[in-house]
């Protein structure tokens, strides 16, 4: 997650989003990310469901 979030900031990039599972969505949680919207998907004919996060990222200016 600290690799994600170097790269993002070195490209300017203010927003990051995933996917993620419900499992991992402690993970994401705990890396500052908030659910966006709840889905269902399906993955070879078995409906799971996930969580779509996001993070507003820090303005850097260099």
């Amino acid at each position: 997650m600290v690799h994600i979030h170097q790269t993002a900031a070195i490209r300017g990039i203010a927003r990051l989003f995933a996917d993620v599972s419900l499992t991992a969505e402690p993970f994401f949680r705990k890396s500052g990310f908030v659910v966006e919207a709840r889905q269902l998907v399906e993955v070879r004919g078995v409906v799971l469901a996930n969580a779509r996060m996001c993070k507003e990222l820090p303005a850097h200016h260099t």
